[in-house]
């Protein structure tokens, strides 16, 4: 999903007792259509969400975090931060959010090197008896596995994303594929340069995703991860295989611009989620 254009955001901020409600629509300031799935939220702390099918969202944000950093951000724009309360003073100013488009220079560009070989990472065993879901209200959950590239694998290209579905009685669910750099054992800057946007009406097996249009080249360990960024409704289950004790680590975080965690510990979770690579 590529959105090359700027765009423009628009807040109203209502302020109660003990908390902030920002609601708003994101929109292309040169088309004017809404962008959907972009992160709003506090950095490093639980309080964040994403824009709905219409560009729209709304966050509640406790008065003691005023002075807390908020950012705007998706793939293909420059971000921007602010403070809650410089944000709150520029909608009282009627002022449009404008994000521009990411620009690249040229030797920013990624060469995607030619494979002759593949190898497959991560959990390929399934255990339907351990499962996990993206429980609660909080879109811009993610969680995911780190890979351990070996030198003599890179750099590689990702060509497929693989994870197993326990159970699904949504009529629909759609996700965000992300990968990312790694720094000091998790999650660190994002590796593609557009949304990898899964939609899928599997109730239960294996759901795949070929990835080799993306051009994802990665040179050292990364991470992968699923984010929730679409409601799905009230009623309904969701659920992932899982495994203990084996497996690579398990990153996750509790919504948009959070501050990112892994399991540790003798029984560590890790998600039955593989990718294929290919190298030369």
């Amino acid at each position: 999903m590529k959105h090359l254009s700027l765009f423009c955001l628009f807040l109203i901020s209502l302020s109660g007792y003990a908390q902030t409600f920002l609601t708003g629509t994101i929109i292309d300031a040169k088309n004017g259509q809404a962008i959907p799935y972009v992160n709003v939220g506090l950095v490093g702390k639980n309080t964040g969400t994403v824009s709905n099918d219409n560009g729209t969202f709304d966050l509640r944000v406790s008065a003691r975090d005023e002075n807390a950093e908020i950012r705007v951000s998706i793939l293909g724009y420059q971000s921007q931060s602010f403070t809650v309360k410089q944000l709150e003073a520029k909608l009282e100013e009627n002022a449009a959010l404008r994000l521009q488009a990411q620009a690249y220079n040229l030797d920013e560009i990624v060469v995607v090197p030619k494979f002759t070989k593949t190898k497959r990472f991560g959990n390929r065993a399934v255990s339907t008896n351990l499962n996990d879901g993206f429980a609660g209200d909080k879109l811009g959950r993610e969680g995911g596995i780190v890979v351990k590239l070996k030198e003599r694998y890179r750099p590689a290209v990702v060509t497929n994303f693989s994870t197993y579905i326990v159970k699904n009685t949504y009529d629909e669910i759609t996700f965000r594929l992300n990968f990312y750099t790694v720094k000091n054992g998790l999650p660190d800057k994002p590796l593609p340069r557009e949304s990898i946007i899964i939609s899928s009406k599997i109730e239960k097996g294996v759901l795949s995703v070929d990835l080799e249009e993306y051009g994802i080249v990665v040179e050292d360990d990364f991470a992968v991860t699923l984010e929730w960024i679409k409601d799905f409704g009230e009623y309904g289950s969701l659920l992932f295989a899982m495994r203990l004790f084996t497996g690579p680590t398990c990153v996750y975080r509790y919504t948009s611009q959070a501050r990112w965690d892994a399991y540790t510990g003798i029984i560590s979770p890790s998600p039955c989620m593989n990718v294929t690579v290919g190298y030369k």
